[in-house]
């Protein structure tokens, strides 16, 4: 049984970036220029030219969204890194 982690509580630029790319300017594009990687890196470059206006108001959104992270996964809450699985190497030496 594989018991599922909780998820992390985003940030404010992860929340800028859903905002955004939900906007009609990346929602019209063609599916090929659609692609996460190039929204992601388009998004970055908007964001660092953002005012501090609008960076207050995410700032603001993060800090509600911790606290309904809070609500529904706990205090205790702590991000633990997933662990790869280890690959065994086929050594043929002997």
């Amino acid at each position: 049984i594989k018991v599922k982690t909780p998820p992390r509580p985003q940030n404010r630029f992860i929340l800028y970036r859903r905002f955004k790319s939900r906007s009609p300017k990346f929602k019209k594009r063609r599916k090929e220029d659609r692609k996460v990687k190039l929204t992601s890196k388009e998004i970055a470059i908007l964001w660092k030219n953002e005012t501090e206006e609008v960076k207050k108001v995410f700032c603001a959104l993060e800090r509600m969204v911790k606290i309904k992270h809070r609500e529904v996964y706990g205090d205790d809450y702590k991000y633990k890194k997933k662990k790869r699985g280890s690959s065994i190497s086929s050594d043929n030496s002997s």
